[in-house]
């Protein structure tokens, strides 16, 4: 287990559900903060949509914060919520009837298993925690998980925060950008938005 796995174990101990948030979101504002969310980003999602997905990764899923009104939103057929930190996992909801799994463990293992097979890759303020030299990898393995014509949309903070701060990364837009462009799918701002605490919100979308 990485430094980073063991934060976000130790957050999910200490803070439960909350843990997947910015702690200065009291227990109201966490919920409103949420339905927030997905007020603002699932419209965005849904109009680059072709057709439901047949397949739906939401890949840093936490506890399924998003991953069931996400599915619900998108008319997947089945979804997966991924996340690497298994005492995460195990707070997620019984959301089978929605067509619903989660699953832990490797991310490079999950990725590399279900390679191709995405219709939708939906990633939500995940890869600020992922290390600078840790991200091209994974990136290469998120585009890889999509099939052709699949689409992804990225979501992260994007205004560079104070650079002592090694727990999260709040890099520009254009450093997502010109990083997924670099491993072959172009991906465009289509929303931003301001977050009391983060400051700025970004989606992003591209097509494989």
């Amino acid at each position: 287990m990485g430094e980073k796995d063991e934060i976000w174990s130790e957050r999910a101990n200490k803070f439960g559900r909350r843990c997947v948030m910015n702690l200065g979101y009291g227990a109201d504002a966490f919920e409103a903060e949420t339905y927030r969310q997905q007020e603002i980003l699932f419209p965005v999602i849904c109009r680059e949509l072709t057709a439901p997905p047949r397949l739906l990764l939401d890949f840093g899923c936490g506890y399924g914060r998003l991953t069931r009104s996400l599915a619900l939103a998108t008319k997947a057929a089945r979804t997966l919520g991924y996340d690497a930190c298994a005492e995460l996992i195990a707070l997620a909801p019984d959301d089978r009837d929605a067509g619903v799994e989660y699953v832990s463990g490797s991310a490079n293992e999950f990725l590399e298993r279900w390679s191709g097979t995405f219709d939708l890759v939906w990633i939500h303020q995940v890869l600020g925690g992922i290390a600078d030299e840790q991200l091209p990898e994974l990136t290469a393995l998120l585009i890889s998980s999509l099939r052709e014509g699949g689409l992804l949309c990225v979501v992260e903070n994007t205004v560079p925060n104070d650079p002592v701060n090694t727990f999260w990364r709040n890099r520009k837009a254009r450093d997502y950008e010109s990083l997924f462009a670099a491993h072959g799918l172009p991906i465009t701002t289509t929303h931003t938005y301001p977050d009391e605490f983060e400051a700025e919100i970004t989606a992003f979308v591209g097509r494989k």
